[in-house]
Formats: structure tokens, sequence, C-alpha cells
């Protein structure tokens, strides 16, 4: 069985039975303290993705960065197990694009 994929505008989720789901969107803002980024956009129901301690963060190129270096506009890929309200529960987040989109008036 091969997974399925929605396509909403810019984002899209991605279902597998061995990694758990994947999404792709837009980072509209980000909570250190809080471990979340927020996407811009819903994907598959899916408002935040939650960061835990085990959750891998890359780059562009693959190398390691911290929830630090992601920043709005960015596009990202998480792959991961769904939480409450709303949340991805990341096991990886990926930089796909890390040109940030300026702030808009």
């Amino acid at each position: 069985m091969t997974p399925s994929t929605t396509t909403i505008s810019t984002s899209e989720a991605t279902y597998g039975a061995e990694s758990g789901i994947t999404i792709i969107g837009t980072v509209t803002d980000i909570s250190l303290s809080a471990r979340i980024i927020a996407l811009k956009e819903p994907v598959n129901g899916f408002r935040v993705v939650a960061i835990t301690e085990e959750s891998m963060l890359t780059s562009t190129d693959g190398s390691q960065i911290t929830l630090r270096d992601i920043q709005p506009g960015m596009i990202v890929q998480a792959t991961g197990q769904p939480g409450e309200s709303g949340a991805l529960l990341a096991s990886e987040v990926r930089v796909l694009d890390a040109t940030p989109t300026p702030p808009s008036d």
C-alpha cells in the first residue's frame, strides 16, 4: 500500500504506517519556552508542531540545528505522531526553505 498525499496550497500531509505523519507548512511563529512551531495554516488539522527532547531538527543541508534557528516564513517538513489540541508531536523537523518571509505591515 502506498502512502496517500493531500496537498493544501503550499502545505501537505503524508501518512505512512511506520514513520507516522509527515506535514509540510510555513512557519508563522516559534515559542522557545513552549517548544512549539506554529504553522501559517492548518495542515490536515495540525496547526502546531510540538518539539520534544527526542526531536531531531535539521537544516536544508541536513546538519543539526536548534529551535532558535527556525524563523517565521521558513518552510518546514515535520514527521511525528498526532498529539493533543491539533499538535503534531515531531520526531523530526527539517527546514526545506530557509528564506524567512519579511513581516507584513
